[in-house]
């Protein structure tokens, strides 16, 4: 008889296919506090494929590479051997697995006890990702056909330095806002809400940030580190500009104005700015708006009456 289907006659077939079973998961304290992960030593090579493995699934695609790195060093190893079960259709499970070796073959058995083969995964494969955000029932089995290697993550572990980080970077850009004069209108819901949708925008030096006679898409501000920006007309007309944290500009989004005339280059080496999109400017910014475009129109008239470049 299969061991498969034996294992599936133990079970409630009505449990079995429904996807609204879920178990309750720990609760994350989120306090600022780092409790420790434990990590599990790997060679560069095999970082660098669990790292594109991961990056080719959605819950990872938009992951930081620091976020993504923190993850990839807490996955541990399982060795298996042939027609070992990995994950058991109708049991609870909370680990998601990368395969480096070895070939894995995922069933599902229905109601009437037909075994229907969904997919086989080999090196470099992924297989359990729902685990990671949800505590169903395994709704297939997946075996080994061969003797291989797994590295598996576990849903806590993942969740923890998720959440964590996307915490902690809203504490951190909720700071930068509350630095910001023209934002002072709004109330710490509001500063939250342009927190969340805040992006990170790396550049290199000598990138371009804003190019001479397009308009910019969004407003950026300055992280705590600061940044030197390069401002100019033309060649020769170079201004350095040195932003502490808070500082912003790229406000001409929002308004109806020529194009702007001097290009913004990043001069400080590897530099961080917090972007917001213009589309959420619109949208977030409210009140605050009135302010933002006096001010913005206090830079182009200073730029129009022959003063050093300036940035908006």
């Amino acid at each position: 008889m299969d061991e498969d289907l034996e294992e599936f006659k133990k079970l409630n077939p009505g449990i079995l296919m429904d996807r609204r079973n879920s178990v309750c998961d720990e609760g994350i304290v989120l306090d600022g506090k780092d409790p420790p992960i434990k990590t599990f030593p790997k060679t560069a090579e095999l970082k660098k494929m669990l790292k594109e493995s991961a990056r080719g699934l959605f819950i990872f695609s938009e992951l930081s590479d620091a976020v993504l790195n923190t993850i990839i060093d807490c996955m541990f190893s399982r060795n298996v051997i042939k027609g070992e079960r990995i994950i058991t259709q109708g049991y609870h499970c909370d680990l998601f697995y990368i395969v480096e070796s070895g070939i894995f073959n995922e069933w599902i058995i229905q109601p009437n006890g037909k075994k229907i083969h969904i997919d086989t995964y080999g090196p470099g494969s992924c297989f359990g990702q729902i685990a990671l955000m949800h505590g169903i029932l395994r709704m297939s089995t997946v075996r080994a056909k061969s003797n291989g290697v797994l590295w598996q993550l576990q849903r806590g572990n993942f969740k923890q330095i998720v959440l964590r980080s996307s915490y902690k970077k809203r504490l951190a850009y909720d700071v930068i806002l509350n630095t910001v004069p023209e934002l002072a209108q709004l109330d710490q819901d509001d500063k939250l809400r342009v927190a969340d949708s805040l992006e990170m925008k790396s550049f290199r030096d000598g990138d371009t940030i804003l190019s001479r006679s397009y308009p910019s898409n969004g407003i950026y501000f300055s992280l705590p580190e600061g940044v030197v920006l390069t401002v100019y007309d033309k060649p020769g007309s170079e201004n350095f500009v040195e932003l502490k944290i808070g500082d912003m500009f790229g406000e001409s989004c929002m308004m109806n104005v020529a194009p702007r005339n001097i290009n913004t280059v990043c001069s400080s080496g590897s530099s961080v700015l917090a972007f917001l999109p213009k589309s959420c400017v619109e949208t977030l910014l409210g009140d605050c708006l009135e302010l933002i475009l006096q001010h913005t129109q206090v830079k182009i008239k200073l730029q129009m009456s022959g003063a050093a470049p300036t940035l908006f």
